[in-house]
Order: structure tokens, then C-alpha cells, then sequence
């Protein structure tokens, strides 16, 4: 799977909009939406960040499958609420 397709499916798993996620990295969310499209690249600093944002390291977006990327975040979100 595509680095834009996680952002995307990570997102959504978040249940985040294109608009806050943009407004957490400093851009419109058109231009995150062009993103998630892969119409534009991303600086490897704002990619960075979107990690940040995400909950993730950059290797763990780009080197892990989705489903254990689910899998991370679920089990940071179950840490979180139990917190």
C-alpha cells in the first residue's frame, strides 16, 4: 500500500477531517487533500510532523502494512483512554 493511502486510512481510523489534520500541519486542507491524492509532494519536515500528528514514526509509516499501523494506533488510543 501507497505512503498516501495510510495517511489516508490512518486518518480516517482517527476519525479525523482533511480540514483539522491541515490545520495541525499549518495548510489549507485542500492542499492536504492534494496530498492524500499524491497531486503534490510533501516536504520530508511537514512529513515529519504529520508522523508527529499522527501518533507514528516516519520508518513506521513507510515501512509497516497497514493492519499493524491499525494495530499501533489502536494500542496507543487503548493507553490513552485508559489514562
Amino acid at each position: 500500500m501507497k505512503t498516501k493511502q495510510k495517511i489516508y486510512m490512518i486518518r480516517k481510523m482517527l476519525g479525523w477531517s482533511q480540514e483539522s489534520l491541515g490545520e495541525r500541519l499549518g495548510i489549507s486542507q485542500r492542499h492536504y487533500g492534494r496530498i492524500e491524492k499524491g497531486e503534490t509532494h510533501i516536504r520530508l519536515d511537514r512529513l515529519e510532523t504529520l508522523c508527529d500528528e499522527l501518533g507514528i514514526t516516519l520508518p513506521q509509516l513507510t515501512g509497516m502494512e497497514v493492519e499493524q499501523l491499525y494495530d499501533l494506533i489502536a494500542e496507543k488510543q487503548n493507553k490513552s483512554n485508559k489514562s
